[in-house]
């Protein structure tokens, strides 16, 4: 039930950002293409695993999925507002879940927000991912060993070319942060998930391990970012003592189809 708050202090640090772009051009110019090379050396398995699975859980964390998912979750918040205002079906509801109007108005406004920042998030980070590979303009792993690219041709327009940073990356850990800001268990699960999606795009050929590195970043500090400039305000005067619990609020939205 906690969001950001005073949480993630090293992420949100000017210095970290500075030390993350630091690796970033180090790996570019000493790491990429010697580990790309080394990987090509490694067991078949390794390359059916990233392949077999762990692509396919890339599926699952694809940020489309997620933001319709968020949308359909929001009109039925936004029902759930409408059917309150008929007086006999807002009783049903407070006697089924022993609830005040005042809680279950705040447990919507709490679960609206959470669903507002995930599509935001979502959006901000991808569209920052985009830019940053417009302007860099690094070339796929395809792109330099096959058709003769240049490691780096800034403002390229072939945008399917441009790799630096890896958009599927910057969604994983997009994703996978909000799923630690608002559940803040198995963080590690999430995290070593979210690293596997990013390593797969190396051992599929997409990317080099310098996208990994500022994909990762990106999609870190992109929900961080449209909390603090977009939703703080609307957090912070939420009472969340009065805020039913995850189960609950599920409960809610099925139970509302019935009445």
């Amino acid at each position: 039930m906690s969001h950001i708050k005073n949480r993630f202090f090293i992420l949100r640090s000017i210095n970290f950002g500075l030390l993350v772009i630091f690796l970033t051009a180090i790996s570019f110019v000493f790491v990429d293409l010697p580990f790309f090379k080394f990987t090509r050396t490694m067991s078949g398995y390794i390359f059916w695993f990233f392949e077999n699975v762990i692509d396919l859980i890339s599926d699952i964390f694809d940020p489309f999925n997620i933001t319709l998912i968020s949308i359909i979750f929001l009109i039925n918040v936004f029902s759930i507002k409408k059917t309150l205002k008929i007086p006999y079906k807002r009783k049903l509801i407070e006697s089924k879940f022993n609830a005040t109007t005042e809680t279950i108005n705040q447990t919507l406004v709490y679960y609206n927000l959470i669903f507002y920042h995930i599509i935001l998030s979502i959006l901000f980070s991808g569209l920052i991912c985009h830019i940053l590979k417009f302007i860099i303009g690094a070339a796929r792993p395809k792109y330099f060993f096959l058709d003769g690219f240049e490691r780096l041709n800034n403002f390229n327009l072939l945008h399917k070319a441009n790799a630096l940073p890896s958009g599927h990356t910057q969604a994983a850990f997009t994703i996978v942060m909000l799923l630690i800001i608002y559940i803040n268990r198995y963080k590690l699960i999430f995290l070593l998930i979210a690293f596997l999606i990013g390593l797969s795009r190396i051992f599929l050929s997409m990317h080099f391990l310098s996208d990994i590195i500022l994909g990762a970043y990106v999609g870190l500090v992109g929900p961080i970012i449209t909390y603090i400039f977009f939703l703080k305000d609307k957090f912070d005067p939420i009472n969340f003592d009065k805020v039913l619990k995850p189960k609950v609020f599920f409960k809610l939205l099925c139970y509302k189809l019935f009445i």
